[in-house]
């Protein structure tokens, strides 16, 4: 019977390294040889288990439709007019319409969805503007809710890049990203309000933008990386 050198881990005859820390197993009163029985295969096969998406798209919209169809029927049958229904079933709306692209389509276009996604998150905000009476939408929600779309939609065009798939580079770009959207989200809010001033939007972009250059000076250095790694790690 071998033991690890490493770790101390009791090794099986048939191991030429160890499982648990992978260092090589050296033992000269017992030299490794091929068994003739092992306590697993010699080869495992990957079993990929496949999600049929067209019929999870249908089961969704059915699940979602359901409660869509009963809510608009009891407000008809109560008010005889749409009132309350229209927060619940244009919710649901959104959400199919959040869940249902990405299911049934046969390519998965990340962008093309976002684009609908905040478009269908822009036709539910103009119906409750509509119903509660307001003039907020245009001037407020429609600005916020395409700074929103757009910032997405460039931290996905950003880690498709080469250099943007490091965990790190796309660590920095989400914080890049998130100052200019909180800088843009406060000149909306401040064109709203009639007073054109930024009070809380520059410390939030300043501390992003020191956070990403940080993330940034370490995703350069790979020895820096590598001592963080071993530190956290140890």
């Amino acid at each position: 019977m071998s033991y690890c050198v490493n770790c101390g881990v009791e090794l099986a005859p048939s191991e030429r390294r160890c499982p648990l820390c992978n260092t090589e197993v050296i033992n000269p009163a017992d030299p490794w040889r091929e068994p003739s029985t092992r306590p697993y295969p010699k080869h495992m096969d990957v079993i990929l288990r496949r999600v049929d998406r067209q019929f999870a798209a249908a089961l969704v919209a059915i699940v979602l439709t359901l409660p869509i169809l009963i809510t608009l029927l009891c407000d008809l049958l109560m008010d005889g007019a749409l009132s309350w229904s229209f927060y619940v079933f244009g919710a649901l709306v959104m959400l199919m319409v959040w869940l249902l692209p990405p299911l049934a389509a046969r390519r998965y276009r990340r962008m093309v969805f976002l684009g609908l996604d905040g478009l269908a998150c822009c036709l539910y905000l103009l119906g409750i503007c509509h119903f509660s009476g307001g003039d907020w939408f245009f001037p407020l929600a429609l600005p916020l809710t395409v700074v929103a779309t757009a910032s997405l939609e460039l931290l996905v065009f950003l880690f498709r890049q080469r250099w943007g798939r490091d965990l790190l580079n796309r660590v920095a770009l989400v914080l890049l990203v998130a100052g200019i959207c909180a800088m843009a989200v406060e000149l909306v809010i401040a064109l709203y309000l009639g007073k054109l001033q930024f009070i809380w939007a520059p410390y939030a972009m300043i501390s992003c933008w020191v956070l990403a250059a940080a993330a940034r000076v370490v995703a350069k250095r790979k020895k820096f990386r590598e001592e963080i790694a071993k530190r956290l790690f140890y």
